[in-house]
């Protein structure tokens, strides 16, 4: 009966125009218990899951991923047959969409944005912090006035270099963000947007690697940024380490967008991170009405702005 069941819905749910996040869904469901081969060709075309996921890049964007030699996926629209990103894995959907994609880009756009409270504006030096492929600089970058990317993938990985080249004022930095300088070893998660200083919350491959860190200040300091007029952190459960140093440093840092969701020990630190801002005098506020987990990013600017 439950098979019958999960039958019909899937026939109602394609009769109604859903077949997309029905193809999501069961790939979604697929991944749970499943290692994912990423290198070998072979096993690629026989993989259940990556076929699934090339029809749903298929339906939902008129695109489709091959492997790359060194690791990854390079994404081709087929419409002009033109190369659009790079990702380092095809599979793992967000909200029905995927990273990098008009649907994402446009999810991310909203996110980051508090309307009457924090935006970007014309011109900001907006910090990226836990940039992965670069998806915030397809939302801000065009307007702004220095995006600096700040990802330690970067320094293993060219994906976020290949996203973002053509825009003439995106700097790449290849290290991590932290509380101090040092090296850090991160993690690695099947899902490399899980990576973390902190065992990975889902995917644990039992590797990590070593790479140079520093607070977000003098990493920008290294570029000649002197201050910051939006800084975003989303750091798989460090984010108040991170935030910690940067403000303590007093760069001036006009706005901040900080993900407090549960990606520390599966909780989330949305009142550790209020308690340092207001220790800094920032008014900080979450979007209670933002789409999926907007509702956990918090959203600070210094009090005495207008």
């Amino acid at each position: 009966m439950e098979f019958l069941n999960k039958i019909i819905t899937a026939i109602s749910m394609i009769w109604n125009g859903q077949t997309k996040k029905l193809v999501a869904a069961i790939s979604d469901k697929y991944q749970e218990n499943v290692d994912i081969p990423q290198n070998n060709f072979r096993r690629f075309l026989f993989a259940p899951i990556i076929i699934l996921e090339e029809i749903h890049l298929l339906l939902d964007e008129h695109s489709l991923a091959y492997p790359l030699r060194g690791g990854g996926w390079q994404v081709v629209r087929l419409p002009s047959f033109s190369l659009g990103r790079r990702i380092p894995v095809i599979t793992r959907s967000v909200l029905d969409t995927r990273h990098g994609s008009a649907k994402h880009t446009k999810l991310m756009r909203d996110m980051y944005s508090f309307d009457g409270f924090v935006t970007v504006e014309q011109d900001d030096i907006i910090v990226d912090v836990g940039a992965y492929i670069g998806t915030l600089s397809f939302c801000f970058a065009e307007r702004s006035g220095s995006f600096v990317s700040i990802d330690p993938m970067a320094a293993i990985s060219n994906h976020l270099i290949y996203n973002t080249q053509s825009y003439t004022n995106a700097i790449i930095v290849s290290k991590a963000a932290w509380k101090e300088k040092t090296k850090l070893e991160i993690n690695r998660s099947l899902l490399p947007n899980e990576n973390s200083i902190l065992e990975p919350d889902q995917g644990d491959l039992n590797s990590s690697f070593t790479v140079d860190a520093d607070t977000v200040p003098n990493l920008v300091r290294d570029l000649g940024i002197e201050h910051i007029d939006y800084l975003k952190i989303e750091a798989e459960g460090v984010e108040m380490e991170i935030l910690e140093a940067a403000l303590a440093d007093e760069m001036e840092i006009e706005k901040i967008a900080v993900d407090c969701s549960a990606e520390r020990d599966g909780n989330d630190v949305i009142s550790g991170i209020g308690t340092i801002l207001e220790s800094y005098n920032y008014e900080w506020r979450t979007n209670q009405e933002s789409l999926g987990w907007g509702s956990e990013i918090v959203f600070a600017k210094q009090e005495y702005s207008q």
